[in-house]
């Protein structure tokens, strides 16, 4: 009984997270902030309170509500979200029966729930890469217009190939020369600062680079 009413709690404060909750960012942000509080309070470690809250995220959660230090990051967020593949879109294209089976990777996560970990470890992923070009051409070309990066996202729906369900994601860099270097997918990756793929294969969550 007091488990099923931890989880609602938790499930309610979490719902301030969803897209149209109408709740301010900051709002939500403190809510999940309160939640891992209190979980640490009761007990949990912070690696361990953060497992557990994956698990009741909503699946139309607002990534920049969660605190970048978390995932980290230091500074905010800056990414495009709106033009980078929500994580219920991608959950929505796999089978349901998919989604409940038991991940391989993390205790107590289903692949829903690696996926999820996945795609917001991505998400740090394209924020890190765009900081670190940024912080070099301050650092290294001192705000020099002529060398200022054109960073520019992809975080794509799945497609599928048999049973597998992919994903590509890259953060480039359009200022620099575009050559003709293609790999074996036939994409151009001259431009690229870092790019992988999210991939499920029978409920078997992985990323590759």
């Amino acid at each position: 009984m007091k488990k099923l009413l931890f989880e609602a709690r938790v499930k309610e404060s979490l719902h301030l997270l969803e897209e149209r909750s109408g709740a301010s960012l900051e709002y939500a942000q403190g809510s999940i902030i309160g939640v891992v509080s209190t979980m640490q309070a009761f007990g949990y470690n912070f690696k361990d309170a953060w497992r557990e809250v994956i698990s009741y995220l909503p699946n139309n959660l607002r990534v920049n509500a969660i605190p970048t230090c978390w995932l980290n990051l230091e500074g905010t967020w800056t990414l495009p979200f709106d033009k980078l593949v929500k994580f219920k879109m991608l959950l929505d294209t796999i089978p349901e029966e998919m989604r409940d089976i038991p991940s391989q990777y993390t205790e107590g996560y289903t692949c829903r729930d690696e996926m999820l970990d996945k795609y917001l470890h991505i998400m740090s992923i394209l924020q890190r890469e765009s900081d670190r070009a940024i912080h070099d051409w301050r650092e290294n070309h001192k705000w020099d217009s002529d060398h200022e990066p054109k960073i520019d996202f992809s975080f794509v729906p799945f497609r599928q190939a048999g049973s597998q369900y992919i994903a590509e994601w890259a953060v480039s860099d359009r200022r620099k020369k575009h050559k003709e270097s293609v790999n074996w997918h036939g994409q151009n990756t001259s431009q690229w600062l870092y790019a992988g793929c999210l991939l499920v294969d029978n409920g078997r969550v992985s990323i590759h680079t």
